[in-house]
């Protein structure tokens, strides 16, 4: 974060950011909001405290060596170009940072992250086309990690938002939901959740 509660950021953070940079740090994502620790909830400090952009821009211009990212409020990849210019990206913009963090929105609308090859490095197509090539790859990956005990619901739950807005998303949510958690829930569970969406 920016900084807590009453802290003056134009003050603190530049300060912080110098003890990092003596401590060896060689890199770091700023949150721009601030947080509140005394009177908000975590629900509350994720939008109430306004998003301040331009301090984080300020601080790449006084520490221009360091790698910066930059997170808080960023939902599209075209905020890319807003924020950065530290890779050679088709969205390549007037920004100086170096990259974007991308959080809630990364895990509402995961596939979001299936146009990062080619919207911000230079990749002439994208490595999946629908969300449909998934199941395969994630199949076999949730039974390499069952047979080390793992638990399909920790692996179910990031893919919930996968089909936001399609028909049978509902259904698909509810099976991810629940009948992952079932001791011996396997890849026949995510399965019959992709076979929920209408194509």
């Amino acid at each position: 974060r920016i900084g807590i509660d009453d802290q003056d950021a134009e003050r603190t953070l530049p300060a912080f950011i110098e003890t990092l940079l003596n401590s060896g740090v060689d890199g770091v994502i700023i949150h721009a909001r601030k947080a509140v620790l005394g009177g908000l909830s975590p629900h509350q400090n994720r939008t109430i405290p306004p998003l301040n952009y331009s301090l984080v821009h300020e601080i790449k211009e006084n520490f221009p060596e360091l790698p910066i990212a930059i997170n808080g409020g960023i939902n599209t990849l075209e905020e890319y170009q807003k924020h950065c210019c530290g890779l050679p990206s088709p969205l390549m913009g007037e920004g100086k940072l170096n990259g974007i963090m991308m959080g809630r929105q990364a895990y509402q609308n995961p596939w979001i992250l299936a146009q990062v090859d080619s919207k911000i490095f230079t990749a002439e197509k994208n490595p999946l086309n629908h969300p449909n090539e998934l199941l395969a790859p994630l199949c076999t990956y949730a039974e390499n990690e069952l047979a080390n005990g793992e638990i399909l619901h920790r692996i179910a739950k990031h893919y919930l938002g996968l089909f936001a807005g399609q028909a049978g998303a509902r259904t698909f949510r509810r099976i991810l939901s629940e009948e992952t958690l079932a001791h011996n829930a396997g890849p026949e569970v995510l399965e019959k959740a992709w076979a929920a969406i209408i194509s």
